[in-house]
């Protein structure tokens, strides 16, 4: 039998399992002529995820003799790999023959060299996905999409595509519900479902966390943001299985004539920044003034801390007076921001340092300006009234702030009669065991004047 020769070729064919089954099923003829095989399969039995009820089975005919087969007493072997994955060859005797043992020995080696070539596919395989693929989710890595979406381009195909940036709304909560290993098998389905929706030459990517990107054909994209509303996924539980609906966020462009991929993507981008940081809905298309304000945004975040070095932001003091003898009882102090001789109004810059938690460093910038003027007022014998400073709810994610709080009023000395924290933006809030434990804290250094 000229089976070396025959495996050979068949090797240089094996950089797919399906292109090496492809290969064999052409050229198994050839072995057939040599020894009396009438049929030959290979099920492929595949190892069982978090969400799969079962193995999933793979099953492929390699040879079928045009004389027939006999199904009596095939000839089987199972093998066993190292990631729990089973192969089973079967072979069929050609109708009307029987085997000798001479033949069983030959059997023997064809199931061996067919598994072998099968684990060697799978090898170049999984090393092509190394570099292609995503290997949790099993869908294109971002390198890959972006690939693709340039080859696009190039062919001048691109603008039948709607570019989408889809973000999973929530999905910490989701971790910290069910763990990060059901929690990467939530990933899993989230993205076989997805992929399972595209239509031919469309594409899905991660691009990292719980973020995708997908290039969707226009004409098909109404129907794609319908299923991408809400899909649901159950994780088996010991007490039964839980659902959970999982809800995104897409920032989603359509290519133009000559915009280039990465324009593409960093238009999506910007759209996305809008779906999470407004509450427009959780799906936005880009519009080009939403670049010019992504820019804005970016500027402020770059020269912010040099400003807060160079102690541009300067504190104003505003009045407050009773309306029964207009006598002055109390202060807000508000902060605007000079640049080069021109004041920056707050609504250019306060919303953008929320969005990039940078508000925090101003508020306490603030509260230190304000601690500054006191004690220069005190030492100038000025008779002073409460100053309130606003601290934007944010701040109550940090464990420390009480401590942080007072640390600022000893390092000047200032008693708390002088100082009010106002925590602003409270309507919503729903931590309420937080803000309990904040004013405790306040109230053990006896600081009074908390709100």
């Amino acid at each position: 039998m000229d089976s070396g020769c025959f495996f050979q070729e068949i090797e240089t064919y094996a950089g797919s399992i399906h292109v090496m089954i492809a290969t064999m099923q052409k050229h198994f003829p050839r072995i057939a002529a040599e020894i009396p095989v009438g049929r030959v399969t290979l099920q492929l039995i595949l190892p069982q995820t978090d969400l799969d009820e079962k193995r999933s089975t793979n099953f492929f005919t390699l040879y079928d003799s045009p004389d027939g087969y006999a199904e009596e007493v095939p000839y089987t072997e199972c093998f066993l790999s190292v990631d729990d994955k089973l192969d089973i060859v079967t072979i069929y005797a050609k109708k009307g023959t029987c085997w000798d043992e001479t033949d069983h020995k030959t059997l023997h080696f064809l199931a061996q060299r067919l598994y072998l070539l099968e684990s060697r596919a799978q090898f170049f395989e999984l090393a092509q996905q190394i570099s292609d693929i995503d290997l949790l989710t099993g869908v294109y890595n971002n390198q890959s999409f972006l690939c693709y979406g340039e080859t696009l381009y190039t062919r001048g195909k691109l603008t039948a595509y709607t570019a989408c940036f889809i973000n999973i709304k929530n999905f910490n909560y989701i971790n910290q519900t069910v763990g990060p290993r059901w929690g990467d098998a939530i990933r899993k389905e989230y993205a076989q479902r997805i992929q399972g929706q595209l239509e031919s030459e469309e594409i899905l990517s991660r691009t990292g966390g719980d973020n995708f990107a997908a290039l969707i054909k226009t004409d098909h994209i109404d129907r794609f943001l319908q299923f991408m509303t809400c899909i649901q996924i159950k994780i088996p539980q010991a007490e039964g299985c839980r659902l959970f609906d999982v809800r995104t966020r897409i920032g989603m462009c359509t290519a133009v004539q000559s915009q280039t991929m990465s324009e593409l993507m960093n238009a999506v981008y910007v759209a996305m920044n809008i779906a999470q940081t407004t509450d427009q809905g959780d799906f936005a298309w880009f519009q080009p003034k939403m670049l010019e304000a992504a820019l804005h945004d970016k500027e402020i975040s770059l020269i912010f801390p040099n400003a807060l070095e160079s102690q541009e932001f300067v504190v104003y003091y505003q009045p407050k007076v009773t309306l029964i003898d207009n006598r002055l009882c109390s202060c807000e102090a508000l902060v605007r921001w000079i640049k080069n001789g021109r004041v920056i109004p707050p609504i250019e810059f306060i919303p953008v340092l929320e969005r990039k938690g940078t508000i925090c460093r101003l508020d306490f910038y603030v509260l230190e300006r304000v601690c500054q003027d006191i004690s220069r007022w005190l030492e100038k014998g000025i008779q002073l009234v409460r100053v309130s400073v606003n601290f934007l709810k944010v701040h109550l994610h940090n464990p420390n702030l009480a401590q942080d709080l007072l640390q600022v009023l000893e390092k000047y000395q200032i008693d708390s009669k002088y100082i009010e924290i106002e925590l602003t933006e409270m309507s919503g809030y729903e931590n309420y065991h937080t803000l309990f434990q904040f004013v405790q804290e306040m109230k053990k250094a006896r600081r009074q004047h908390v709100y």
